[in-house]
């Protein structure tokens, strides 16, 4: 268990360190250390909100009949790093908000969580990241259903508030509450305002997507953690195979009534429908668009193309014409 501090005085530094005459120092700050968020007017916790799904029970029922949002977070020039270990965290600070008795009461974060509608996500080391995804190990976050964002991100608020004050056990104790910059997309139509909301850390609302911040930053809230694939295996310059990969338990249902067939090669479970006719290109887009909207509930997914010789040989024009009816959804990313 670690301890609550009051006096929230900087610790006292090892013995030992060359230190440099006054005379040798360039640069004096208020406050704490130099590389705290107070010294550095770049050092922020950055918190970018992107719409993950159209329908979150796909995953879990606590997410409900409702758009699955991803709450993605990065700690930015600041030291100690206020999201490093936040499960743990959030433990303590569920103990200490609820008023539980340790002794006798198990908190457990992840109910706590889905009773609220969201989830805590992070890359786990033991992630190997299989698809190729490009999961970002310096991120972590939340996914959360829509009608609950506003709340999280009230949540994530009051936990670095009680960050602030907890420390130990691996966790080095905080000099300041970290600046938020958060960036939610206008047509969500959540509005936070530092001073109606009460909020404790400074916020920065931002106007952008932070840059290189991605709904492929994080992998989903499901296990085995990996997001959907879409292998294209070409048969000719006008008939291909789709192999849907990564996880697809979760839309095995829309797979069925779409007569998208299971197959398993050694460990790994595929979808695959077999033989897709791009001759006519107006029912094949149909097709497809139905499958992404209908069945993948319009989540994250990777489509590549199978490498061959027999691929290299094909003129592409087709499969581009195919594939421009995924250009306008801003979760599929086409690595070809």
């Amino acid at each position: 268990m670690g301890k609550r501090r009051t006096d929230f005085q900087v610790s006292p530094k090892k013995k030992g360190r060359n230190v440099p005459r006054v005379s040798a120092m360039d640069r004096f700050y208020e406050g704490g250390s130099g590389s705290s968020q107070q010294a550095a007017g770049d050092a922020k916790l950055v918190v970018a909100v992107l719409p993950h799904c159209t329908i979150g029970s796909v995953y879990n029922p606590a997410f409900g009949e409702e758009a699955l949002d991803v709450v993605i977070m990065e700690s930015v020039k600041l030291y100690p790093n206020p999201t490093y270990m936040l499960k743990k965290v959030m433990k303590e600070f569920i103990y200490d908000d609820s008023g539980m008795d340790r002794n006798s009461e198990e908190v457990v974060v992840d109910d706590y969580l889905w009773s609220r509608g969201a989830s805590f996500v992070y890359v786990d080391k033991k992630n190997k990241d299989q698809d190729n995804i490009g999961y970002n190990s310096k991120r972590s976050g939340f996914y959360v259903r829509r009608s609950s964002l506003k709340d999280l991100i009230m949540l994530l608020d009051e936990l670095m508030k009680f960050r602030l004050t907890f420390y130990g056990e691996g966790l080095e104790p905080l000099d300041a509450l970290p600046h938020m910059h958060v960036y939610i997309p206008e047509l969500f139509g959540v509005k936070i305002d530092a001073d109606e909301d009460e909020m404790h850390c400074p916020l920065t609302l931002l106007e952008e997507v932070p840059d290189d911040f991605s709904v492929f930053n994080l992998p989903p809230p499901v296990f085995p953690p990996r997001n959907m694939t879409l292998d294209i295996d070409m048969v000719s310059s006008e008939e291909i195979h789709l192999i849907f990969g990564g996880n697809t338990k979760p839309f095995q249902e829309g797979f069925v009534l779409q007569r998208i067939k299971l197959s398993k090669t050694g460990e790994e479970f595929f979808r695959v429908l077999k033989n897709l006719s791009l001759k006519n290109m107006e029912t094949a887009t149909k097709f497809m668009k139905e499958i992404y909207i209908n069945t993948l509930k319009q989540v994250p997914i990777v489509i590549r193309l199978m490498e061959g010789d027999s691929t290299a040989s094909f003129p592409m024009g087709s499969l581009k014409t195919f594939l421009k009816c995924l250009e306008g959804f801003e979760n599929v990313r086409i690595d070809m």
